[in-house]
Order: C-alpha cells, then sequence, then structure tokens
C-alpha cells in the first residue's frame, strides 16, 4: 500500500513539474504580407460570360494606402471523360 502511495505522489508531482514547465509561446507574424482568396470554394466554368468578382484577402500587418496584385490564371486539363 505505501508502495502505491508513493508511486502516485511521484506521478502527481511529475505532473504538476511538467504543467508548470509548459511555456506560452507567442508567434508574432513579422514576415511579408501575402494574399489568399477569401473564399477558396467558388468554381466557374470556362463559357462564363460575365465578369468574375474575386474578393482577395491580404494577410499581413494593416497597411493604409492602395495595393496593386498581379496574378495568373491558368487552366489545366483534366483527364476526365467529357459527358
Amino acid at each position: 500500500m505505501k508502495l502505491i502511495h508513493k508511486l502516485l505522489s511521484l506521478g502527481f508531482i511529475v505532473l504538476l513539474v511538467s504543467l508548470a514547465a509548459c511555456e506560452e509561446q507567442r508567434i508574432l507574424f513579422e514576415g511579408p504580407a501575402f494574399v489568399r482568396f477569401t473564399d477558396t470554394t467558388l468554381t466557374f466554368k470556362e463559357s462564363y460570360g460575365l465578369p468574375v468578382e474575386i474578393k482577395l484577402h491580404i494577410v499581413g500587418k494593416p497597411i493604409n494606402k492602395s495595393v496593386k496584385f498581379n496574378f495568373a490564371l491558368i487552366a489545366l486539363r483534366l483527364n476526365t471523360p467529357m459527358f
């Protein structure tokens, strides 16, 4: 019985020390800003004849000036049968 009590006490002490040793690490963004698509679920067919509005989200530090983005769309043909 004393052995079980000693093991439980030792386990409790190890648990407390391990929890006290955990330190919160704050990770702050310091790199260059980048752009991501706000809605990643949009799909349009090539035959869609109207302009498509694509919303972008700037990921980075806040800025108070206009930003110009250049990007290219690349169409890939998948090896799937056409119906």
